[in-house]
């Protein structure tokens, strides 16, 4: 299996007959994407916030771009990525460490030696407010709201996971879920994020609320989320954070399949080794001054990006 495995990923056919078949697929998909207002209005905060950046293209690709793929891009694409220098393996399963060194050399072997892609260009920090309005025929307006805000392996990511759990990660039990929908009713949903990637990843706030109600709850969005970063969370807020996120871990580590997801990502943002033994420790120390700290620094209310998907805007 190791061996047709190693084969297939060195030595692709690329068949005129199966590239066809996932170009038709695939631009099926893409049509039926921007017929979803929440799928333009993730695009469209994208593009907002990272302009030329190559993380302001949709990684599912475009109608325009995957029309023109050919054999030949496909061919240089493997030729120039798929090489044992810009390879991440990860083994997990009734394997030993020798046996699964066994089988990475294996794989590597089969692939040229190549050279590690080229490093990502930095991110533009926004320096003034981004407003977007789209009109898309819906009942609910869909809104997002956010900034570039963090990278992989930060010394801030678990005084952010934490805040953010209280601020709009935690689905229910959040500040911003408590004060749009349980006292307002204002929103369908609500929550925030920040998200992952190799260079500053945008920290996002998402709702959907009915057209009538778009800038009632935009205004209370940015309310609570400036006296979150002003003020910062309670100690009650910052133990029943922790207990969550701490008691969700191990579902998240729960079969192998989620370990190995886990663990490539350890691999390609080239985490500490130790980042699985130590995460829920690193939770259980974060502080409130920490979380004070981070937001402060990281999230300025004042320079989001400010997308707005409906019928109507503010």
């Amino acid at each position: 299996m190791i061996a047709l495995y190693a084969e297939l990923i060195a030595s692709p056919i690329f068949s005129e007959t199966n590239i066809e078949t996932l170009r038709s697929q695939t631009l099926i998909g893409l049509k039926r994407n921007l017929q979803q207002p929440n799928t333009v209005a993730s695009q469209a905060f994208f593009k907002a916030l990272y302009k030329n950046h190559p993380y302001a293209e949709p990684a599912c690709g475009t109608i325009e771009g995957v029309s023109k793929i050919s054999k030949a891009d496909l061919i240089q694409f493997h030729q120039q990525y798929y090489v044992a220098k810009n390879a991440t393996i990860t083994i997990v399963g009734g394997v030993s460490k020798e046996q699964a060194t066994d089988i990475a050399n294996q794989i590597a072997q089969k692939l040229p030696t190549g050279n590690p892609a080229a490093p990502l260009p930095n991110v533009a920090v926004l320096t003034e407010p981004i407003n977007v309005n789209i009109s898309f025929p819906t009942e609910q307006t869909h809104v997002l709201a956010g900034q570039p805000c963090a990278i992989q392996n930060d010394p801030d990511y678990f005084p952010l996971l934490v805040g953010n759990y209280i601020l709009g990660g935690g689905m229910l039990t959040s500040r911003l879920f408590n004060e749009v929908r349980n006292e307002r009713g204002l929103a369908y949903n609500i929550s925030s994020a920040v998200l992952q990637l190799e260079k500053p990843a945008p920290f996002v706030i998402k709702l959907q609320t009915k057209n009538s109600q778009t800038k009632e709850a935009i205004t209370v969005l940015q309310n609570t989320l400036s006296k979150f970063i002003n003020e910062g969370p309670t100690e009650q807020e910052v133990l029943e954070a922790k207990q969550a996120i701490t008691r969700s871990f191990p579902v998240e580590i729960s079969n192998n399949e989620k370990i190995t997801d886990v663990v490539s990502n350890m691999g390609f943002y080239q985490l500490p080794l130790d980042s699985l033994a130590t995460y829920q420790k690193q939770v259980d120390a974060v502080t409130i001054p920490e979380i004070k700290s981070a937001f402060l620094r990281r999230i300025n209310p004042e320079k989001l990006g400010l997308i707005i998907v409906g019928t109507t805007s503010p």
